[in-house]
């Protein structure tokens, strides 16, 4: 389906990301009794470019909201450093843009809500994954008996997913749904010695009203989100707020920062300490024109300013 799309067929490509959901067997990867949630949440991604590929962003906004539903399904300690972590920001990314566009267009509240979803649950998404794997060596500090049974669990889960596969392709519907049950168990289990083990936390955003009802008069929140296409952010205050656009050429402010992290002082080329400093067309004033002075142009006077950063930042 992913291939076809890239070809141009957009609604064979559509049409065969619905019927893979549609009739995928259960797998080894099955969650909380949800048909193989990779296979699920990327046929929707599939399914969302196909709706954008012919401009209909409700469809597209209503595939990514299941896929993202789908995905929290699966445990953030699960496959965290694998292709599917970058796989799962890349739909963030696509969702983003989307909202990002309606709400140029439209400068509505509804939409700006949209949008402050997806940079929301993307970030929370990114540091879930980020903190369970600091708990990459959990196996380390489980008793003997935790680790016996940790390693039982596995064993079995990965062996009922081969059987369940092989008699769901036999058609043995009535055994298939008898195993799915106990895998449920199985995963259950698994998840709950994973968690006592590793850090995670519930995934529910909050609404814009709810954190501006926690902010003080005399503070605001300005929270970043930062791409080669579109860089904003959302500025929060007691009671307003409003979506900045960002003049940010992405690319040389990455040049910047490489230089300016990694480049050893002793060499003599840059001075991280010196504003005239110039790397690939930027310096740190221009930096501040195109980070900081839009933000500065709507928060007045105030003084105290919390900063939630995003990628480079």
């Amino acid at each position: 389906a992913r291939y076809i799309l890239a070809l141009g067929d957009v609604r064979k490509s559509a049409s065969l990301a619905e019927s893979i959901r549609q009739n995928f067997g259960f797998a080894a990867r099955s969650t909380g009794g949800m048909p193989n949630p990779e296979v699920i949440w990327r046929t929707l991604l599939i399914s969302a470019k196909a709706a954008l590929a012919e401009k209909d962003d409700i469809a597209a906004l209503d595939f990514f909201d299941q896929a993202i539903d789908v995905m929290d399904s699966i445990s953030s300690a699960d496959g965290t450093s694998t292709q599917a972590t970058a796989d799962k920001l890349e739909l963030y990314r696509i969702a983003i843009e989307t909202a990002y566009r309606r709400w140029k267009n439209s400068s509505s509240g509804v939409d700006a809500a949209i949008l402050w979803k997806y940079v929301e649950g993307m970030k929370s998404r990114q540091w879930r994954e980020m903190l369970s794997g600091s708990g990459v060596a959990f196996l380390d500090r489980m008793t003997e008996e935790q680790r016996d049974r940790y390693r039982e669990l596995h064993a079995r889960s990965a062996q009922l997913g081969q059987l369940m596969t092989f008699l769901s392709w036999r058609q043995r519907q009535a055994e298939t749904d008898q195993l799915r049950s106990e895998l449920e168990d199985v995963r259950r289990e698994l998840n709950e010695i994973v968690s006592s083990l590793t850090v995670d936390f519930p995934a529910e955003i909050p609404l814009i009203s709810e954190v501006m009802s926690r902010i003080h008069r005399d503070w605001v929140l300005v929270d970043y989100y930062i791409s080669r296409n579109n860089s904003f952010a959302f500025v929060l205050e007691k009671n307003r707020w409003s979506v900045v656009e960002l003049p940010l050429d992405y690319d040389s402010f990455f040049l910047y920062c490489y230089w300016m992290r990694n480049l050893d002082p002793e060499y003599g080329l840059v001075s991280p300490n010196d504003a005239s400093t110039m790397i690939a067309g930027q310096t740190s004033l221009r930096l501040g024109d195109q980070l900081l002075k839009p933000i500065l142009d709507v928060i007045g006077e105030k003084k105290n300013i919390l900063i939630v950063p995003h990628d480079l930042l």
